[in-house]
C-alpha cells in the first residue's frame, strides 16, 4: 500500500512547525515522509512517533541545507514536494523553490517574510514551464488570514477596510528564529496601505484591542507581513489594510512597544542586537500567561445586497492546539496535490489556493474553532442629530454625511492666506493647508462609532478630525482637533446646510469667550452634483487663520 502513496521532503520537520506538519501528514496516512535537516539527532524521536501514528509513512532522516541542496539532489529522492519549515526567511534566497522547478517538483514553504513573499511571483513563468505549484506563506499568514477573509467577504461588492490580528498564547513555543524575525523589523519603517495611500509606520507601533471572546481582551500592533501586500493585492480595500500581532502578557507587549518607539526616533540601534538578551527574558516568563490564541479578521464595505456591513471572524485554538495552526495551510495543500485536486502550476502566495473549510476538516480532534459575527453599522451620525430635516439637503450632502460605506472625495479648493504674522503662527500650529490656488485635496469620511472620522489631505497637510453629537436632542455637532474640541450649531435645508460656532473646550476646560475661534462652514452642491465647501476661521484679536472653499467628487 505504502508503495502507492507520493513522497514528500520537510525540510526543517523536526521543528515547532515542522514537527506539527509532519504528525498531521501521518494521521492522514497519505505520504511517506522524508525529513530535512543536519542533525538527526533532533528528528530521532519525531520518527518513532510518525511510525507510532502510521507505520505507513516509511519516515527516514535525509540530511539536507536547505540553501545548498540541488535540483539533483531532490530528484534522486524521488519525491512530489518538499515542503520550507525551516526558516528564518527574512533576507533568504530562493534556492529551495528554484531547485524545486528545475527537479520539476511542487514547493511549499512556511513563510511569514514579506521581503520573501514578494520575490516567489518572479518564479511564475519558470513554474508553468515545469508544471509545477510554487506557494509561498502556507501558514498562519498569509494563507489562512486570506482564506478566512474570502469567506467572511463572499459577494461583497466592495470593502473599505481590513484588519487582521494574530495573538497567540504566551505558552505558545517560540524559538530564538522567531524572535529574531519580529525583532528584524520591529522599530523598522513598514510599508502599509492606511487612509487611502501607501505610507511608512513604525513597525509594532499603533496598538489596538483585539477581542477574542471567552478569552478575553488583548493588544496588538503593526507588524510586517507578506499580508500588507497581499490584502491589497486580493481584496482591493479603498482606505485600509493592515496586519496587526500581539503578544499575550501586557509586560512583553508593552515593553516591546516601548523598544519600537526609542528604536523608531533611533535612541536605539537596531533591536536584532538584543535578540539573544530578549529570548532569555521570554524564556522566564514562560510559566505565565495561557496556551490559547487566536486571529482575528475583520472586514468593513457594501455586502452582496448593496447593505454597509462591519463583521469580524475569530480562528480560536484553545487546549494548546494554537501552535499546530500555522503547519494546517501547507498540511491542506499537500492533501491536495496528493489527491490531484490542486490543478494550479505557477508561483504565487498560498491563500489563493485554499479554503478554510479545507483546514478545518483536517482538525476534528483539535480545540480549533471559528466564530463570526456581524457588527450594525448604526444610524449615520448626521442622520440622528438632523433627525427629519437630513432629507431635505441636495442628494450630494446627503451622500457625503451617509455614515456608512466610507465617503472618498477628491477635487480642488483655493486657500486664503491669513492676515497677520500671528494667523500665520496659528495657521501652522494646527497644521491648516497652505495658501494656494486650485490645490488638489481629498477627503475620506468613515463612520467610527457613534460619529465620523473626517481626514482631510491637502499637499504638505493632513487634518484629521472626529466629529460627535454635541448636546443631546439639539442639532449641535463637536469636532475635536487633538485636544481641541469645537461645538457648532448646524442648520440645513434644500440648498445644504451651515455649520456656526458655539463653544470650545482644550480638553475639558471650556476656553473663555474672547479666544473661542469664530467658525462658518458651508455646504453645497453645484448643478455638476458636485459638493462645494466654504469654510471660514478666525480669532479675536487676530482676525483670519484660514479660509478655504473648493469643490468635491465624491464615490
Amino acid at each position: 500500500m505504502s508503495d502507492a502513496r507520493p513522497s514528500v521532503l520537510v525540510i526543517g520537520g523536526s521543528g515547532i512547525f515542522g514537527a506539527h506538519l509532519c504528525r498531521r501528514l501521518a494521521r492522514l496516512g497519505i505520504y511517506r515522509i522524508r525529513i530535512g535537516g543536519r542533525n538527526p539527532e533532533n528528528a530521532a524521536l519525531l520518527m518513532e512517533e510518525l511510525l507510532a501514528i502510521d507505520a505507513g509513512c516509511e519516515v527516514r532522516f535525509v540530511p539536507t541545507d536547505r540553501n545548498r541542496v540541488t535540483e539533483e539532489d531532490l530528484r534522486q529522492l524521488g519525491i512530489a514536494a518538499v515542503v520550507d519549515a525551516a526558516g528564518p526567511f527574512q533576507g533568504s534566497p530562493l534556492h529551495l523553490a528554484e531547485a524545486a522547478i528545475e527537479a520539476g517538483i511542487h514547493y511549499i514553504d512556511l513563510a511569514d517574510a514579506r521581503d520573501f513573499a514578494v520575490r516567489i511571483p518572479a518564479l511564475d513563468a519558470r513554474a508553468k514551464a515545469a508544471n509545477v505549484a510554487i506557494l509561498t506563506g502556507a501558514s498562519s499568514t498569509p494563507a489562512l488570514s486570506s482564506a478566512m477573509l474570502r469567506d467572511l467577504t463572499a459577494g461583497w461588492q466592495s470593502i473599505d477596510r481590513i484588519w487582521v490580528s494574530i495573538v497567540p498564547g504566551n505558552r505558545a513555543p517560540r524559538g530564538r528564529s522567531v524572535i529574531g524575525a519580529i525583532l528584524s523589523w520591529t522599530g523598522e519603517p513598514v510599508r502599509v496601505f492606511d487612509d487611502g495611500c501607501w505610507q511608512t509606520q513604525a513597525g509594532w507601533s499603533g496598538d489596538r484591542k483585539v477581542s477574542l471572546g471567552s478569552l478575553g481582551v488583548r493588544h496588538s500592533c503593526l507588524a510586517e507581513t507578506p499580508d500588507l501586500d497581499v490584502l491589497v493585492e486580493d481584496f482591493k480595500p479603498r482606505i485600509s489594510a493592515r496586519f496587526h500581532a500581539g503578544l499575550e502578557l501586557g509586560i512583553m507587549h508593552h515593553g516591546l512597544r516601548l523598544l519600537a518607539t526609542m528604536r523608531s526616533r533611533r535612541l536605539l540601534p537596531r533591536l536584532t542586537m538584543f535578540g539573544a538578551a530578549l529570548h532569555a527574558a521570554a524564556r522566564l516568563l514562560d510559566p505565565f500567561g495561557t496556551y490559547a490564541g487566536g486571529m482575528v479578521v475583520y472586514a468593513v464595505g457594501v455586502d452582496k445586497s448593496g447593505a454597509a456591513v462591519r463583521e469580524q471572524a475569530r480562528l480560536m485554538a484553545e487546549n494548546g492546539h494554537g501552535p499546530i495552526i500555522p503547519a494546517l495551510a501547507a498540511v491542506a495543500l499537500l492533501k491536495k496535490i496528493a489527491d490531484g485536486s490542486l490543478t494550479f502550476r505557477g508561483a504565487a502566495h498560498a491563500g489563493r489556493r485554499l479554503a478554510m473549510k479545507e483546514v478545518l476538516e483536517l482538525v476534528p480532534d483539535l480545540s480549533i474553532h471559528i466564530e463570526s459575527d456581524e457588527r450594525p453599522s448604526g444610524e449615520a451620525l448626521f442622520k440622528r442629530v438632523l433627525g427629519k430635516d437630513f432629507a431635505s439637503m441636495p442628494e450630494v450632502t446627503q451622500l457625503l454625511h451617509r455614515g456608512a460605506p466610507a465617503v472618498v472625495g477628491e477635487g480642488e479648493a483655493d486657500i486664503e492666506p491669513p492676515q497677520n504674522f500671528a494667523g500665520r503662527l496659528l495657521s501652522a500650529f494646527f497644521r491648516f493647508p497652505k495658501p494656494g490656488k486650485a490645490q488638489p485635496v481629498s477627503v475620506i469620511v468613515e463612520q467610527t462609532g457613534g460619529g465620523e472620522r473626517w481626514l482631510r489631505r491637502y499637499p504638505g497637510r493632513d487634518m484629521l478630525s472626529i466629529m460627535s453629537h454635541g448636546e443631546p436632542e439639539t442639532q449641535t455637532l463637536e469636532e475635536r482637533f487633538g485636544l481641541f474640541s469645537f461645538r457648532m450649531k448646524i442648520s440645513c435645508n434644500e440648498d445644504g446646510l451651515d455649520m456656526d460656532m458655539v463653544s470650545a473646550r482644550l480638553g475639558p476646560l471650556p476656553l473663555p469667550k474672547f479666544i473661542v475661534p469664530g467658525i462658518k462652514a458651508s455646504e453645497r452642491a453645484d448643478k455638476s452634483d458636485r459638493h462645494l465647501f466654504d469654510v471660514a476661521i478666525s480669532l479675536p484679536l487676530v482676525g483670519q487663520i484660514v479660509h478655504y472653499n473648493g469643490w468635491l467628487e465624491l464615490r
